[in-house]
């Protein structure tokens, strides 16, 4: 009975290590290879790691790498290649430094959504079902009623450009770019809903409240890695055609070696929220004002 017991200790204890919780014993030693769901780390001088690992929902190590780009691959099932060292905070996870990157294989097929008018289109899984019309569209899983990810225009008043912080405590903004327009990326740390917005910019042809386009994903759990994998994917293929965007490009779109010398270094950030062009991300350098400067991925 004792014996049982004690076994029933130990494997509790593992069972904490590997949830995510900064283990007490020795480190793995030798390269590593784990997969999970990639997510993006609030900046901080006191630990390492710009990334998260995630399996079902839960933190499994920090991440950091001068070698692949996590960036671009935020909210994809990844499989990391690299080494597990300790973590400048002693609280804080260990860091995986990974040295590769492959994604995960999965099952999901997707098909190309296009909406000529909005001049942008993306993917969604072959098994949702859609009500889509030019200006509107809800998705749904098969055989549900409730819209997973909806679609619709609205002005730049009142969309999440203009929304003031205080508004809305809980959310979290972070600026990027589609093709050649602004978009930005809400969540909301209670719900776990997010939403993205393009503007669509000013333009004679476009009608004021009509300008933004907003896409907003349904919330769900943190330990629903299907969910996290489908709306990384939605996301990373939003496309903008012909006037939209000088050139087909996407949220990755990369920049020559001419243009990236010419905005590498260029301010960002702060007050106005200033973006980077396609292919440059904003690496923070005075963090209580957000203030950074350009450097390509």
């Amino acid at each position: 009975m004792q014996r049982s017991l004690f076994s029933i200790i130990l494997l509790s204890s593992v069972l904490v290590t590997a949830c995510g919780s900064n283990p007490s014993g020795p480190l793995p030693q030798g390269e590593q290879s784990v997969t999970g769901i990639l997510k993006p780390l609030a900046f901080s001088l006191h630990r390492r790691g710009t990334h998260v690992l995630l399996q079902q929902g839960i933190p499994l190590f920090d991440v950091e790498s001068a070698a692949v780009n996590l960036h671009v691959h935020e909210g994809e099932r990844v499989t990391l290649k690299g080494v597990i060292e300790p973590n400048t905070d002693a609280t804080a996870l260990p860091v995986l430094v990974a040295r590769s990157l492959m994604i995960a294989s999965g099952s999901m097929l997707y098909h190309t959504v296009p909406f000529p008018l909005l001049q942008i289109s993306f993917d969604v899984p072959t098994d949702w079902t859609s009500h889509a019309e030019d200006e509107f569209a809800q998705f749904t899983a098969s055989g549900s009623s409730e819209p997973l990810l909806t679609l619709f225009l609205q002005p730049i008043a009142g969309s999440d450009f203009e929304t003031g912080a205080a508004a809305h405590a809980t959310v979290t903004r972070t600026p990027f770019s589609i093709g050649s327009k602004r978009a930005i990326r809400a969540i909301d740390a209670v719900t776990g809903a997010e939403t993205i917005s393009i503007d669509r910019g000013i333009d004679p042809s476009i009608a004021p409240e009509k300008r933004v386009i907003t896409l907003v994903f349904v919330a769900f759990s943190p330990s629903d890695e299907t969910m996290a994998e489908i709306q990384a994917h939605v996301e990373h293929s939003l496309r903008a055609v012909g006037q939209f965007s000088s050139s087909s490009a996407s949220i990755n779109q990369k920049k020559s070696s001419s243009s990236a010398s010419a905005s590498a270094g260029q301010p960002c950030g702060g007050i106005a929220g200033i973006l980077c062009p396609a292919g440059f991300y904003c690496a923070v350098t005075d963090p209580k004002n957000n203030i950074g400067v350009c450097r390509a991925f």
